[in-house]
């Protein structure tokens, strides 16, 4: 079977995929999907993710957890993390790591980055895609 996005189409490189069971991504726009030929789970959420939606992530990174697979947490179309978000990802990271497996955040945006680093959330959980300089931090604070 040739892997596909989801919609049918081929995508190259990429594993075959399946989306979980809709009722974990409630939110608009949010992607769930689980790949078959690797124990990962990739959850996409998108917006701000904050005390509103907070939960939410919360449920579909546990089920995620649940499923036994590692959670590639794709950030790249968040565009803002507040305190209860980050609980929410260091949460699901510790819940991960006593079922064996792993959280890695993906792509966060410049002020994501900024959150992660500055909470020190990114010392904890692996991020891949992107890093945050010193000139981005500062940038961000408002000091540049």
């Amino acid at each position: 079977m040739e892997p596909t996005d989801g919609d049918g189409n081929r995508e190259a490189g990429m594993t075959t995929r399946q989306s979980l069971d809709p009722l974990l991504a409630p939110e608009a726009g949010w992607a769930v999907h689980r790949y078959r030929h690797a124990p990962v789970t990739r959850v996409a959420p998108c917006g701000e993710v904050d005390r509103d939606l907070a939960p939410s992530l919360h449920r579909c990174l546990s089920a995620a957890i649940a499923q036994r697979t590692d959670v590639l947490l794709d950030l790249s179309d968040v565009t803002l993390l507040d305190c209860a978000g980050v609980r929410t990802i260091l949460t699901a990271h510790d819940t991960a790591a006593l079922a064996g497996h792993t959280v890695t955040l993906l792509a966060p945006q410049p002020l994501v980055r900024y959150v992660l680093r500055v909470t020190g959330a990114s010392t904890v959980v692996p991020v891949i895609g992107a890093s945050v300089t010193d000139a981005d931090s500062d940038r961000l604070a408002g000091r540049i």
